[in-house]
């Protein structure tokens, strides 16, 4: 079965996205870039917070096989698998205050003119939830 293909520059829709308390105030706004071939996938993404970029890039499969790396507080596990429609990417990483974890699930909207990422971050003594809210800028 065909997947959907998520390829395109986003531009962040701060006003319709759904922050949590801790990020709404300070999120400027942001994009994020894809070029997906399934099973490969390329994330770009950067968010500007109080006048500060935060960028973020990552290379996945989306075939669920598991991806292990080294971090400074030991090593850190990553996959990406569909759920339906849905993509999702879970990020596993060690830190002082013990392990986090971030899971994000990309889905289409409007037709293909929306990308919207859910972000569950849970871990380490944070626990946060966004929806995040991407407009098509370009594919």
């Amino acid at each position: 079965m065909q997947k959907p293909d998520l390829s395109g520059e986003w531009a962040l829709n701060r006003e319709a996205s759904q922050l949590s308390s801790e990020v709404a105030p300070v999120v400027d706004g942001g994009f994020v870039r894809v070029t997906h071939l399934d099973p490969q996938i390329s994330v770009h993404l950067s968010i500007s917070m109080s006048g500060k970029p935060f960028e973020f890039r990552f290379d996945r499969v989306t075939d669920g096989r598991e991806l292990t790396w080294e971090s400074p507080d030991g090593p850190g596990v990553s996959h990406a698998r569909w759920d339906g429609d849905t993509l999702v990417f879970s990020d596993t990483t060690p830190t002082p205050n013990g392990a986090m974890t971030i899971v994000f699930r990309y889905e289409l909207h409007d037709e293909g003119r929306r990308l919207r990422a859910a972000e569950q971050l849970r871990g380490a003594g944070r626990e946060m939830d966004n929806v995040w809210i991407f407009d098509r800028a370009r594919s």
